[in-house]
C-alpha cells in the first residue's frame, strides 16, 4: 500500500511563483516634493511629503539629473501628471 502511494504522480493546481513583483498604489495628497540633482553622482534624491496620517514621507533616487526626466520620473512614481508635479516640485542642484 505504502509503496503505491509513495509511487502516484500528484499534479499541484496552484504553483508559488517567485519571479513576479507586487505593484502596490497608494492614494495619497502629495504637498511637497524636495528634489535635490546631484550632477557628480549623476542621481537626483527625492523626497514627497503627504497629508497621510500613516505615510508622511516617501523618499527616491532617481539615475537622472536633468529637469524633464526629474519630473517625468516623479509623475510615474506618483501617478501624477507632470502639470501636477511641475507645481509642487522644489529643486535644489548640487555640482
Amino acid at each position: 500500500m505504502t509503496d503505491r502511494v509513495l509511487s502516484r504522480s500528484y499534479t499541484t493546481v496552484n504553483q508559488l511563483q517567485a519571479d513576479t513583483q507586487l505593484e502596490v498604489k497608494l492614494s495619497l495628497t502629495v504637498v511637497l516634493i524636495q528634489a535635490v540633482i546631484n550632477k557628480t553622482e549623476g542621481v537626483t534624491f527625492v523626497a514627497v511629503k503627504t497629508t497621510d496620517s500613516t505615510l508622511k514621507k516617501l523618499e527616491y533616487e532617481f539615475p537622472v539629473t536633468e529637469v524633464g526626466e526629474v519630473e517625468s520620473a516623479i509623475a510615474q512614481e506618483l501617478d501624477m501628471s507632470i502639470e501636477q508635479t511641475r507645481k509642487l516640485v522644489r529643486y535644489q542642484i548640487q555640482d
